[in-house]
């Protein structure tokens, strides 16, 4: 039987959008399995499209039906203390994702 095991991630919100979602900068401090997707469905604020934790409320139908979780910059130390900085470009479906949760859609009385 496996003993639970302490895990800690930092956020900050760094825009929030429309449909109730924001957008997020996380920073795990361990690195246990599936902590930052364990962590966000656990404050109910799961990660979109993650059907394993969030079920059906982590989809949107306008958008891509994809995984909204990205590593976009990675920091590592090696053995010899210097340290190396990997940064990736947003994808495409995630940017798109932006785009359309910040449009202001205006509706007209007539």
């Amino acid at each position: 039987m496996n003993a639970a095991q302490n895990a800690i991630t930092h956020f900050s919100i760094l825009q929030k959008l429309n449909n109730n979602v924001a957008y997020l900068k996380l920073k795990p401090i361990t690195g246990r399995t599936h902590q930052l997707r364990v962590h966000l469905a656990y404050i109910n604020c799961p990660i979109l499209c993650d059907g394993k934790y969030g079920g059906k409320r982590a989809f949107i139908s306008t958008l891509a039906n994809k995984m909204h979780l990205h590593a976009y910059l990675l920091s590592l130390k090696l053995p010899n203390d210097k340290e190396v900085v990997l940064t990736a470009p947003i994808p495409a479906h995630i940017e798109q994702s932006i785009e359309v949760l910040t449009s202001v859609h205006v509706v007209q009385n007539l």
